[in-house]
Order: C-alpha cells, then structure tokens, then sequence
C-alpha cells in the first residue's frame, strides 16, 4: 500500500536483471523451476548493490546450495545476512580455497583491469564468468566492438569480449 510506481518500477527491474543474470544460457522453463540452480555454487562480486542482494535471495529461491560474496570488512555482517558466504574484496585471499569449484561467478563491479578476471580461476570446467554492469568506459567498448553491454565467458575461453550477449529485460525475456 505505501509503494508509489516508481519504487514498483524499480524493484520490477532489479529484480528481472538478478533473475536474468542468475539464469543466463538457460534455456526454455526450466529457469523458472524453483530448484533451476540446484546445488549450484555461485560467488556475486558487487553483492551490496541492490541487484546483488536480490541475487542473492533469487539464488537461495532457486536452490543454490553456496552463495559467495565479496566485499568489504564493514559489510561482511550484512552479506551473513543476506544469506551468504563473506570473502575478501582481494583475489588472493579466498581463490586457493575456492579454485576449480564455482558453477557462476557474476562481477557487477566491472573492476576488470584490477585483476577480477583471476576470480575465474575458481570456474569449474563448465562454469560461467558474468559481467553485468553500466561502467560506460567498458559499456562504450563493449558495444563498439559488439554491440552490446553483458560480458559472458567459460573458463575454457576466458578472453575479454569472445562472447558478448546483452540481457535487456524488455527485448531478450523470452531467449
């Protein structure tokens, strides 16, 4: 009752983007199952952004079986709550523990040219690395070399911009 349309606007897209980001590639009903991620293992980078907290929420609805987050100290508190792991915003502190075993890491901080590109390291073989993000600089190039603005790669070919698809709520809902 307290909502205005904006906030219902607001809350409608961030919460299409974290399903639609949680459910990249997969085709068909089958993401809308409520076990579509079952036992899956999924780190979030940028988890304090509303989009990464309703992934968070999404992923558990879904049935992941292992949320990861980075983040900072101060906020590490907040992500037990949200129902996630905490890990450090540094790569190195976690990635020896978490090498090989993660099904979907997804970087909403867009911090590529500072080494997150090392998280894929924790893919497994047939995992999935994630950019979701509006960075323009990084936007900008992506759309010019591709025309689009959501990087997606496997750990088999982890190369910047081999395989970009955008996610518009709007345009790709059905793919």
């Amino acid at each position: 009752d307290s909502l205005d349309a904006a906030e219902i606007a607001c809350l409608t897209e961030t919460y299409l983007t974290a399903f639609q980001v949680l459910h990249v590639g997969k085709k068909g009903g089958s993401r809308f199952k409520k076990g579509s991620l079952k036992d899956k293992s999924i780190l979030i980078l940028g988890v304090m952004s509303n989009v990464g907290r309703a992934m968070v929420e999404l992923a558990h609805i879904a049935g992941s079986s292992l949320v990861y987050a980075t983040g900072k100290e101060k906020h590490r508190d907040t992500i037990r709550e949200l129902g996630a792991t905490p890990l450090g915003r540094k790569v190195y502190e976690w990635l020896p523990h978490l090498r090989g075993k993660l099904d979907l890491i997804i970087d909403a901080t867009m911090d590529y040219e500072n080494g997150n590109l090392e998280t894929a390291g924790a893919l497994n073989e047939s995992g999935l690395y994630v950019f979701l993000g509006q960075r323009m600089d990084f936007v900008d190039e992506a759309r010019a070399r591709h025309g689009a603005n959501t990087l997606v790669c496997s750990r088999k070919n982890i190369k910047p911009f081999d395989y970009i698809r955008c996610y518009d709520v709007f345009t790709c809902w059905e793919e």
